[in-house]
């Protein structure tokens, strides 16, 4: 488990299509909704205290796409196929687990 304030760099793959009946589908989470990245609408958020989307592109296209979701200190960085997406500053995080789906 990753916990607390450590560093960490998670990775998966997703797919999902425009029209597709799940609008909302999670990607990473922490435990009691306090940190998650999730795909909306084929847009990547990012959810601690307010959603936020780094950027306006979609990823709704049928096809598969890597994301990687690094945090150094207080700077989460999230990646699509290899490229820099966007960035958040974030404050402390829990001491829980984090799980994946």
């Amino acid at each position: 488990p990753i916990s607390g304030n450590a560093d960490f760099t998670l990775e998966a793959q997703f797919k999902t299509t425009a029209g597709s009946s799940q609008n909302y589908r999670r990607i990473f989470g922490w435990t009691s909704f306090g940190f998650e990245v999730a795909i909306v609408n084929g847009k990547i958020y990012t959810y601690k205290n307010s959603w936020s989307s780094p950027s306006a592109i979609t990823f709704n296209d049928g096809q598969w796409h890597h994301i990687a979701v690094t945090k150094s200190g207080t700077t989460l960085s999230i990646y699509v196929d290899g490229n820099l997406l966007g960035t958040r500053t974030l404050a402390a995080l829990t001491s829980e687990e984090m799980w994946m789906k």
